[in-house]
């Protein structure tokens, strides 16, 4: 345990927070700096286009499929650091994929700096509206519901997404 202040963080919540900014730092870096995040980056965009210039794109999305398998994984990893669970089952993240496909849309489709400031976004929306509406009410699902509504108005206000582009 951390403390912080008169709060104790637990020391998996810490590993997770630091392996997850890592991540986020490593894959900007690999799109935005090497060749294969340009050609994924490119590939995306105009997928036809970058064919006719005589790059394999099923490659590059081959390694983009690998690349989400891995953090997929070391996402379950996390997640039994984080909860202290011993055993790892393969449902434990169904609870948590509306969440993540919430995030996606509100950070914008294709934006990695949007979905992580999204998820922020989300988690504390969702933990500040629980602690100070749904404790005192007795509605435990009421931070559920608020992220819902962010999403809404998120969606009416910016249909792309925070930092989502132009179609």
């Amino acid at each position: 345990m951390t403390t912080a202040g008169s709060e104790k963080i637990p020391n998996g919540d810490l590993v997770a927070l630091g392996t997850g900014l890592v991540l986020l730092a490593g894959l900007t870096w690999f799109l935005r700096r090497t060749r294969y995040g340009i050609i994924i980056r490119a590939g995306a965009e105009n997928r036809d286009m970058v064919r006719a210039l005589g790059i394999d794109v099923g490659r590059a999305f081959t390694l983009v499929f690998m690349i989400g398998g891995a953090a997929a994984g070391l996402a379950g990893l996390l997640n039994s650091v984080v909860f202290y669970s011993s055993l790892i089952d393969p449902s434990q993240g169904d609870q948590l994929l509306i969440f993540a496909f919430i995030v996606v849309v509100i950070g914008g489709l294709g934006s990695l700096t949007g979905s992580a400031i999204a998820a922020l976004l989300v988690g504390l929306v969702q933990v500040y509206v629980t602690f100070y509406v749904g404790s005192g009410a007795g509605l435990a699902q009421i931070g559920n519901l608020s992220v819902a509504l962010v999403l809404a108005v998120v969606l009416l206000v910016r249909p792309k997404g925070l930092l989502g582009k132009a179609a």
